[in-house]
């Protein structure tokens, strides 16, 4: 899979609808509904799924008279180049330091705390 860029906060709302839908795929009508109030226009939708074919996130094959849309990787994968590029970007690359930063900035229970530790001694 070519290098993905990090989606902005839009193709990410339309790729987390997809990924939700049953099969994960669907047509434009289909995303928007899920849309809550007040809903983006139709051609303002339709607009981000033909950039999210463009950067190869979302394929589309038409079939009868409407255009239907597949992400090209889970939301899994996603994360994973997601959080890789917050790692080397905020980061310089360490796992170490994007972890440290995490659990400073949370209000982990000694429950989560030791389940952290249970992890890590896994691993």
């Amino acid at each position: 899979m070519k290098d993905k860029k990090i989606l902005t906060h839009s193709e990410f709302q339309i790729m987390h609808y997809l990924w939700g839908l049953p099969g994960q795929c669907g047509y434009t009508g289909e995303i928007l509904k899920c849309y809550e109030e007040p809903k983006p226009a139709y051609t303002t939708v339709a607009t981000f799924l033909k950039i999210l074919v463009q950067k190869g996130f979302v394929k589309s094959r038409k079939k009868n008279s409407k255009i239907f849309f597949t992400p090209t990787l889970t939301r899994a994968e996603y994360a994973e180049i997601a959080l890789a590029k917050t790692k080397e970007h905020y980061f310089d690359g360490s796992f170490m330091d994007m972890m440290k930063f995490y659990i400073g900035h949370e209000q982990l229970s000694d429950e989560q705390k030791d389940e952290l530790i249970a992890m890590i001694k896994q691993a």
